[in-house]
């Protein structure tokens, strides 16, 4: 079994409004950048071995600890972003031509994420929280989905 350490709280970005967000990424702009690839909750913070020791702050509110089959090597691709390969134009002074460089944009921080509240009742939270202990509870992998495939249902 693997160990998935999931962000169960969200991030301070969420609570702006339409109008912060725009402002924001008038003063900066690569505002929007950081605020599409931000984590986000259900995100897939950290993958570990079953047997992977927890610090105090790795707990509700902030994070809920799962476990799921197969090794942490089997699991590491739920932590990998959502990227889309950009092009840049270069040019190149000792050839005096322009050229498109590729690269990576990030378009979201995690390309997975387990959907907390459709998986996890609000009780059984309120349990996990009031023990003051890091509770893990087992579920399927099919459990973890693709963020961008929501995006299209969505």
């Amino acid at each position: 079994m693997a160990i998935l350490l999931i962000k169960a709280s969200g991030h301070w970005m969420d609570k702006l409004t339409p109008e912060e967000i725009q402002a924001r990424a008038v003063k900066n702009p690569g505002f929007l950048d950081s605020y599409n690839a931000r984590v986000k909750k259900g995100d897939i913070a950290e993958v570990r071995e079953d047997d992977c020791k927890f610090g105090n702050k790795e707990c509700l509110p902030d994070f809920l600890v799962i476990k799921v089959p197969g090794t942490k090597t089997e699991n590491m691709h739920l932590m990998e972003p959502e990227t889309e390969t950009k092009h840049e134009m270069v040019f190149d002074e000792k050839t005096m031509e322009s050229k498109a460089e590729p690269y990576e944009k990030t378009l979201l921080r995690r390309k997975y994420k387990f959907d907390i509240e459709k998986e996890v009742s609000v009780t059984r939270l309120d349990d996990i929280q009031k023990s003051e202990k890091i509770l893990i509870d087992t579920y399927d992998t099919a459990k973890i989905v693709d963020k961008t495939q929501l995006a299209v249902k969505g």
